[in-house]
């Protein structure tokens, strides 16, 4: 199945913005070099959200950059944000620790109906 990178990436940053309670003109006044139409466009899947756009815009959305260009699946969980930029505050003791406590808890799978399961 083929799906068209344009109109996904729109469907995406729309899809954010509005989580976010966002207008159109909140993310102009926010990042003015991006105009409402320039934004419009991109959600509306007539012209396709380049890197440097991606990066200056995901952090307004809430999502990571790859998340608008579909490189990555999901848009960033705000736990998983904390959980790295923790990692990265640690020395290497730290880092070690916080991979010792993910290895100990993954053995938990999550079904899909939310609960989870000891795989």
């Amino acid at each position: 199945m083929h799906v068209n990178t344009k109109e996904e990436a729109g469907r995406r940053i729309k899809a954010a913005r509005n989580a976010k309670g966002l207008r159109l003109e909140d993310v102009e006044k926010e990042l003015p070099e991006f105009s409402v139409s320039r934004i419009s466009n991109w959600e509306q899947g007539r012209n396709m959200i380049g890197v440097d756009e991606a990066k200056k815009l995901a952090p307004v959305l809430g999502v990571r950059p790859g998340y608008l260009l579909t490189l990555d699946t999901h848009p960033i969980d705000p736990r998983e944000k904390a959980l790295f930029e923790y990692y990265h505050r640690c020395d290497e003791r730290g880092r070690n620790q916080i991979l010792r406590v993910a290895e100990a808890e993954s053995h938990y799978a999550r079904e899909p109906n939310g609960d989870v399961e000891a795989a």
